[in-house]
């Protein structure tokens, strides 16, 4: 009898054991999983900021190429290509813009993300008599915006 009990004790040790390792593993396997989730939407977020940032980088420029064109009074086919060009780089922005919506919901980011684009934005707000100081001041605020932008994409992705 004494022998059957300590099988029993045995076996129910094992099992309890077996069950303990169990649970262990699953919470590991769950953590792991969580943890790489969690890396996979930090890199998502950083790369819709990315192409958000290049996308304004790209649209400022073909804006003030369109304005420069423009004021030299360039060959209506140049200016025609700077239009098309600066159409397709606030698309750009458009769907960089809706990129990171869809990685984020921070209300300080996407903010900081829509100050840069109305003030790119408004570098597009010319005509034939724009002079350079109004380019220059709305470059200035642009870059400024983009670099606020910048700064608080680089705290909210990666705790910087």
């Amino acid at each position: 009898m004494e022998t059957v009990l300590t099988s029993v004790i045995a076996v129910l040790g094992t099992l309890a054991g077996t069950g303990a390792a169990y649970a262990l593993q699953q919470r590991a396997a769950a953590r792991s999983e969580r943890a790489a989730r969690q890396e996979e939407l930090r890199r998502d977020r950083q790369e819709a900021v990315r192409a958000l940032v290049r996308a304004l980088t790209a649209h400022r420029r073909n804006l003030y190429t369109r304005w420069k064109l423009t004021c030299q009074e360039a060959a209506p086919g140049r200016q025609e290509e700077a239009r098309w060009e600066s159409w397709s780089s606030r698309s750009a922005v458009s769907d960089a813009r809706v990129a990171l919506r869809m990685v984020t919901g921070d209300a300080e980011l996407l903010h900081r993300a829509d100050l840069a684009i109305g003030c790119s934005y408004a570098l597009g707000d010319v005509d034939g008599t724009t002079t350079q100081a109004v380019m220059d001041e709305r470059g200035d605020l642009a870059r400024t915006a983009h670099d606020e932008f910048v700064a608080a994409a680089a705290a909210y992705v990666n705790g910087v």
